[in-house]
């Protein structure tokens, strides 16, 4: 019987070193991903595939578009898509007044066991 593919997250920051970070965690913890520096890039892979990606992890600020729009954004073609938001700026009062909200809220930075946790939660590795 063959496995199903491992979760697949969508990570977008435009800090090219966080990114590659959180790539680098969730590769060794098994997950695939998909790394945007630009939420836009993000935002048009998702309208334009059919299997939307298990979980997405972004920024709140970033040029062009923040974290909350993208999220508010993806939810309108996936309204299942789970998602967490982190931020070094904000606290989880932005929130407060948004239509669509992230299923949870990181402040960076953070620790990778703290990032994986909170993944767990929301979208468990598959086991090998």
């Amino acid at each position: 019987m063959e496995m199903p593919p491992a979760p697949l997250i969508f990570v977008v920051d435009d800090e090219p070193l966080v990114a590659e970070v959180v790539e680098t965690i969730l590769d060794l913890e098994g997950y695939r991903t998909r790394v945007f520096l630009e939420p836009e890039k993000a935002l048009d892979e998702l309208m334009h595939t059919e299997a939307s990606p298990d979980l997405l992890l972004t920024d709140f600020r970033m040029p062009n578009m923040n974290g909350m729009e993208l999220i508010r954004r993806s939810k309108e073609k996936f309204p299942e898509l789970k998602s967490i938001l982190f931020s070094g700026h904000v606290d989880e009062n932005v929130m407060a007044t948004q239509s669509a909200r992230p299923d949870r809220f990181m402040r960076k930075p953070f620790f990778p066991e703290t990032l994986l946790e909170m993944i767990h939660t929301l979208v468990p590795p598959r086991a090998a």
